[in-house]
């Protein structure tokens, strides 16, 4: 829980992407620094500002140690990495936080544009082999005509 109201604001800022808005509110006397929640918000600011994502990942970790169980931050973390190209990263983020909360609307969210691929068929193969292409196929395939038949 937020106690600070400038906190409040800033968060509030940052998640309607008015990173630079927010920023300013988040140095305020470096308050952020005592919540974690916060500290992710204003890591995601200082990336998408100043286009720190070391910076903002080192924020981000520091904010996952003091509060492991917060999907917020798993959340946040994983828009810092999509911002540095790094979607594979940010998937792993996602899913730390669907761990904690797996119906957590915003992960879900950015999951879903992301656009994450299914498990291959056979996990112990590479998916680019053949045999995982093919049964992928004809799997999403058999979904697909079985979604049809029911009328979706």
């Amino acid at each position: 829980m937020i106690k600070d109201a400038v906190m409040e604001k800033a968060i509030d800022l940052a998640e309607k992407c008015r990173y630079a808005e927010a920023i300013e509110l988040f140095e305020v006397g470096d308050s952020y620094r005592e919540e974690p929640v916060a500290t992710s918000y204003y890591a995601l600011c200082v990336a998408a500002v100043r286009e720190d994502y070391d910076e903002a990942l080192e924020l981000c970790a520091h904010a996952a140690k003091r509060e492991l169980y917060n999907p917020v931050i798993y959340l946040n973390a994983g828009r810092i990495f999509l911002a540095k190209g790094r979607k594979d990263l940010a998937v792993k983020a996602f899913t730390k936080g669907l761990r904690i909360d797996r119906k957590h609307p915003a992960i879900l969210r950015e999951v879903r544009m992301l656009g994450v691929r299914r498990r291959p068929p056979l996990p112990f193969l590479p998916r680019g082999n053949p045999i995982n292409k093919y049964l992928g196929l004809i799997s999403y395939r058999l979904t697909r005509m079985k979604q049809a038949g029911s009328g979706r």
